[in-house]
């Protein structure tokens, strides 16, 4: 009977110990990057929002949802940037569910800039990029030009050269770090305006036009635009150095 006990008992440390080897291999596989995590960001009026972050590193992105749009759509993206080193937050603005509020796009900058200064202070991430799409564009903009916290780098695409009663290129005027705009070929009317705004942009800028008629985050997530998201990717790290 013992030596079934014992037997037993070391059929379960041994599994144990595998479960263990195993989860470590997958951790080291993956480059120990963290699952991603529900988080609260409070902004500097008290306002409490929903996020998710993922990833680890020192050089920061946060990203900017559009106006039909929530966090979660950010996910493959996030786990993308998340791979090559960087610590993400995907926030949900203010007035939409799960965050607390009413959506008024002339204060929902200060929804990324507490998520910037969350991965400042919280996480000891040095560097911060914008990443925006549609009306988080626009937002990612005004947020841009906060002279209190400054991004590294912008990437936005599909923005809306006024969304509401936000104008972006109040904003535009004063960014000169370096600024990705990214529209799709197919959005005729769209694109113009797009193409418009990013006059307003000071050097450096890179402007990128894609086939399709895609708008925001579909753009991103389009299997189709692979050569898109590692030009991204490759910006961002750029604009970090």
């Amino acid at each position: 009977m013992k030596k079934r006990k014992h037997a037993r008992k070391s059929s379960l440390l041994a599994s144990a110990l595998g479960l263990l080897m195993f989860a470590a291999f997958a951790a080291q596989a993956c480059g120990g990057i963290p699952a991603p995590t529900d988080i609260t960001i409070v902004t500097e009026d008290g306002f409490r929002l929903a996020a998710t972050e993922y990833g680890k590193g020192n050089n920061g992105v946060v990203l900017a949802h559009d106006s039909d749009g929530s966090r979660a759509d950010w996910s493959e993206f996030a786990n993308q940037l998340a791979s090559r080193g960087m610590r993400v937050v995907a926030v949900t603005f203010r007035g939409f569910p799960g965050s607390d509020g009413v959506r008024d796009p002339q204060v929902m900058d200060r929804d990324l800039v507490g998520a910037a200064r969350y991965l400042q202070k919280e996480k000891g991430v040095t560097k911060i990029a914008y990443v925006g799409a549609g009306m988080g564009g626009t937002v990612a903009f005004k947020a841009a030009a906060n002279p209190e916290l400054q991004p590294a780098v912008v990437e936005v695409v599909s923005p809306f050269a006024r969304y509401q009663t936000l104008d972006a290129a109040r904003s535009t005027i004063q960014l000169f770090m370096p600024k990705m705009v990214v529209e799709s070929d197919g959005n005729k009317d769209a694109l113009g305006a797009v193409q418009e705004l990013f006059k307003t942009l000071p050097e450096p800028k890179r402007f990128e036009e894609v086939p399709g008629s895609a708008k925001g985050i579909a753009i991103i997530n389009d299997p189709a635009n692979e050569k898109l998201r590692s030009e991204m990717f490759d910006y961002l790290k750029k604009g970090f150095e």
